[in-house]
């Protein structure tokens, strides 16, 4: 059956058995168990996907400028590529602060907590 599983639901069922099990430890007092031996799969899977994703990427870009034959399409690609990096860099910083700014994360916690 769970082969069958599309993609997605897989995703769902696994961020579902995370939240289940993140209450299940903070009651139960299992942090220490956690941190020791789940998160380091969690990190070992995280460093994995990085490893994957930079040399993918990059030989994406390689490939798709070495079929260009017309030289000038590449500075219009980069132009338009700077630009789309740059307003979207803006977009999601002015985003970031004004969430941060209307939730105030932290506010909650002792001042104790906050210093640590």
């Amino acid at each position: 059956m769970w082969k069958r599983l599309p993609l997605w639901a897989k995703i769902i069922i696994g961020m579902a058995l995370g939240l289940i099990w993140g209450m299940i430890a903070t009651r139960m007092d299992l942090e220490n168990f956690t941190i020791d031996w789940i998160k380091p799969w969690g990190t070992i899977f995280l460093k994995l996907l990085k490893l994957i994703a930079v040399p993918l990427i990059f030989v994406s870009l390689v490939k798709g400028i070495s079929s260009l034959t017309d030289i000038s399409k590449l500075s219009r690609i980069g132009v338009k590529t700077i630009v789309y990096y740059m307003v979207s860099t803006l977009i999601a910083t002015t985003f970031g602060l004004f969430l941060v700014n209307m939730v105030k994360p932290g506010d909650t916690f002792p001042e104790e907590k906050r210093v640590e």
